[in-house]
């Protein structure tokens, strides 16, 4: 059976900017629909939570639920954006490894009940609600070839896993299953099928001593390709099908969960900047813009990323070491301190591409700089 993808069509960025106010960021629906329909064609048999924390906007909401997709829930306020959009429950789960009593009591109120735990105290705190919880214990999986590390802080150690599980069961609370996140934006896939391949192991010891799971989460870490050297999507997804594959034909019944993010987020928004001041300091131009590392370029401080400013309208002119400064007045905020740049003018436009993931999310009011107005383009 073939399958069709929505058509993603380029917007002329160049009148979005002249109708508004920059700093501007694009949102494209088509975008994510098509890479959310890569995920569900290349591992039919998962389903795909949104990592709502890469890109906390209704759009993208929407624009998921409305493929019937699946969401990843840490905190209130995310509750809060999907019973807004009329997100159903039961297409959520809850992943905060930490969690406050009023939290889950919050969640539980809306209708979610699969909760991701990681240790003792975390597990006690879901006493009392076995007939209302599913627990999903988050195993840690070391990876230093992730940018960021997401088993630093979370995740209990493998060997735990047993008494953990006993401990739940002795508090009348049923295990679904483990979950793990290897890290995110993953140059290969190599530690994510190791962590599925040691899954595959636990789950058959574990049914040999008559406990069956009843799903199993992998997490996130899908890359999103801010580089040509970046690994695509459909390579990543390929690779780990293959382990995947193994588990499934092992457990043909365990429901396989994801949390991608980024690989959503990122290529979802466009940012559209404008310079407002230039001048000519130690053998560079510099070019002074309308949003900084304070506002949609915050990846550079939070998330180890170094986004790509270029000319809206393409230049043959030469090009020159520049520095890109952000309009705020503290001197951290240089967004590129080394771009290649033709000479340009003071409401010369500059575009980045594939800023979605942690830009908005992260993004503050420091020194009372607007933030980035939001703009849709197409359905």
């Amino acid at each position: 059976m073939s399958t069709t993808f929505p058509l993603v069509v380029t917007p002329n960025f160049l009148d979005f900017a002249r109708v508004n106010n920059t700093p501007l960021l694009v949102y494209q629906p088509a975008e994510v629909s098509h890479r959310y329909q890569l995920l569900k064609t290349a591992l039919p048999y998962v389903h795909h939570h949104f990592a709502i924390k890469s890109l906390p906007i209704a759009p993208v909401i929407t624009t998921i639920r409305d493929l019937g997709g699946y969401f990843d829930i840490a905190t209130n306020g995310e509750i809060d954006l999907l019973r807004q959009a009329k997100v159903a429950p039961d297409h959520c789960i809850h992943t905060h490894p930490i969690k406050r009593l009023q939290d889950i009591n919050y969640a539980l109120a809306y209708g979610v009940n699969h909760f991701v735990v990681e240790n003792a105290a975390e597990i006690g705190k879901f006493q009392g609600l076995g007939d209302q919880v599913v627990l999903i214990l988050r195993v840690a999986f070391e990876n230093n070839l992730a940018a960021c590390n997401l088993s630093a802080k979370f995740g209990c150690a493998q060997e735990d896993c047993r008494s953990l599980i006993q401990l739940a069961q002795s508090l009348g609370l049923t295990v679904g299953g483990i979950s793990f996140h290897v890290g995110s934006q993953m140059p290969s896939s190599k530690v994510h099928q190791q962590a599925i391949d040691w899954a595959n192991e636990l789950y058959l010891e574990l049914e040999e001593e008559g406990i069956c799971f009843s799903l199993l989460d992998i997490g996130g870490g899908f890359p999103a390709r801010y580089t040509s050297q970046d690994i695509a999507l459909a390579t990543f997804l390929a690779e780990i099908k293959l382990s995947l594959d193994r588990f499934h034909s092992n457990f043909p019944d365990c429901q396989i969960l994801s949390e991608p993010g980024r690989c959503l987020a990122a290529p979802a928004l466009t940012l559209i900047t404008q310079i407002v001041g230039k001048k000519y300091k130690n053998g560079q131009h510099w070019y002074y813009i309308d949003d900084g590392v304070y506002g949609s370029f915050s990846g550079h401080i939070y998330d180890h990323r170094q986004d790509t400013v270029a000319p809206l309208v393409e230049s043959d002119k030469p090009l020159y070491s520049s520095v890109v400064a952000g309009p705020t007045c503290d001197s951290i905020d240089i967004i590129d301190a080394q771009a290649m740049l033709p000479e340009m003018e003071i409401g010369d436009y500059l575009i980045t591409h594939n800023i979605g993931a942690y830009s908005m999310a992260s993004a503050s009011d420091f020194n009372f700089v607007p933030r980035a107005n939001l703009v849709t383009f197409g359905g």
